[in-house]
């Protein structure tokens, strides 16, 4: 075999190992953080819709909570998948990303503010919030 089909080669195997690899992470990032979201907002009702394919997922949750209606999550993550884009997108900037949205029942008075509580031990670095309105 020629040097040029064993290059092709070699790159189509390790892509296929980064897809399976970058996969299995984001899933496991989604299913974790989700996790903690149901956790911590005890949900009546939840709905999920992916976001291209392994890139993320939007999740809305109707609240039993006395002061709250729901609250929307976008879930936005590196394409782990990608072997090719992957580096694009770390030159570019771009960051796994989670954008939180809470909707009180009340009109809030002031500012509400969200505050760092203590650290995450299934998730490494990922602090707790608490809401807080002021």
């Amino acid at each position: 075999m020629n040097r040029g089909v064993m290059v092709l080669l070699l790159l189509g195997l390790v892509a296929s190992l980064q897809y399976w690899r970058g996969r299995r992470l984001n899933l496991t990032l989604i299913r974790e953080l989700s996790r903690q979201m149901e956790e911590a907002l005890r949900p009546k009702e939840k709905n999920y819709t992916w976001i291209g394919g392994y890139v993320g997922v939007v999740a809305e949750y109707t609240l039993e909570d006395e002061n709250y209606s729901k609250a929307k999550a976008t879930i936005s993550l590196l394409p782990h998948h990608s072997l090719l884009y992957l580096p694009i997108s770390l030159l570019l900037g771009r960051k796994d990303r989670v954008y939180f949205l809470i909707y009180p029942k009340r009109k809030l008075k002031g500012r509400a503010h969200v505050l760092s509580g203590k650290k995450s031990s299934s998730l490494k670095g990922l602090p707790r919030f608490s809401f807080v309105d002021t």
